[in-house]
């Protein structure tokens, strides 16, 4: 059953603020991190709980924007684009949205996808892998989030338009 425009309309607006949310925490987190970076492994192991606190909002909300795009945000936007949305790959998914421009690069977003999953394993327990992995995040959060500026944009100007319902 297809969504009403209305509802669908929602549905982007919903999903906007979410991820508008979590770009904001990640330019946050990010700026109070950045004097520990980059890390080794020596002051890897001598972060303070205090630094922590910060390093654990960069990559939860790294990882939260990158699934509420990946998850939410960019099959909804195919949703509205294609009929047989239901039917794609997530490779075919995002080669739609590159293709219309809603994504700057479907290889991009792959290398974050990437990022993501190999920051979900443990990694406090390995001062080098720890140290690689939370240097790449923090390099990767600007990324991200300019991905993120970039489809609510294409959905600003592409898609909510056609949605507006008269009040």
């Amino acid at each position: 059953m297809k969504e009403s425009p209305g509802g669908t309309y929602y549905r982007f607006q919903t999903l906007i603020c979410e991820c508008e949310t979590h770009a904001k925490r990640i330019l946050q987190a990010r700026e109070k991190a950045a004097p520990l970076f980059p890390l080794n492994p020596e002051t890897y192991s001598a972060i303070t709980d205090e630094a922590v606190e910060h390093i654990d909002q960069l990559v939860y909300r790294f990882t939260k924007l990158q699934d509420v795009l990946g998850a939410k945000l960019f099959p909804h936007i195919v949703s509205v684009l294609r009929e047989d949305a239901n039917t794609l790959t997530i490779y075919d998914v995002l080669t739609e949205l590159e293709k219309r421009e809603a994504i700057p690069s479907a290889e991009s977003w792959m290398m974050l996808r990437e990022v993501r999953n190999q920051i979900a394993h443990d990694y406090e327990n390995d001062p080098k892998t720890g140290s690689f992995y939370l240097n790449l995040i923090f390099n990767k959060s600007t990324e991200i989030v300019q991905f993120s500026e970039h489809t609510i944009n294409f959905i600003r100007e592409h898609i909510l338009p056609s949605l507006q319902i008269n009040k």
